[in-house]
């Protein structure tokens, strides 16, 4: 199993279990570009809890996976570095309130 398909994995994991709960970072910029908030070491694992999801970070790579909806969920990855400061064209909606929890095991 490569580096991307283990954190796919693992982001799929840490999404099953769902409650609620609330944090203070929304893992986007002001433009609604991914903000890396969670700090690793190289090849270390690290995630935090979004207010709408999780940020999941695996030496360079950064993943957040965030809710727009019970139904909608947006997942970008990239190697820590915003690619651009412009919103997204795609992208319109504001990440919704979903209640779930993260569990580490």
């Amino acid at each position: 199993m490569n580096k991307i398909q283990s954190i796919s994995l693992i982001s799929v994991l840490l999404l099953m279990n769902v409650c609620a709960t609330s944090h203070a970072s929304t893992g986007l910029d002001a433009h609604g570009q991914m903000q890396v908030v969670v700090k690793a070491d190289s090849n270390e694992f690290a995630y935090t809890q979004l207010d709408n999801g999780v940020q999941i970070r695996v030496g360079d790579v950064v993943k957040n996976v965030i809710f727009y909806g019970d139904d909608t969920v947006r997942v970008n990855v990239s190697n820590g570095s915003v690619f651009t400061t412009q919103p997204s064209l795609v992208v319109i909606e504001k990440p919704a309130k979903v209640a779930f929890t993260l569990q580490q095991s």
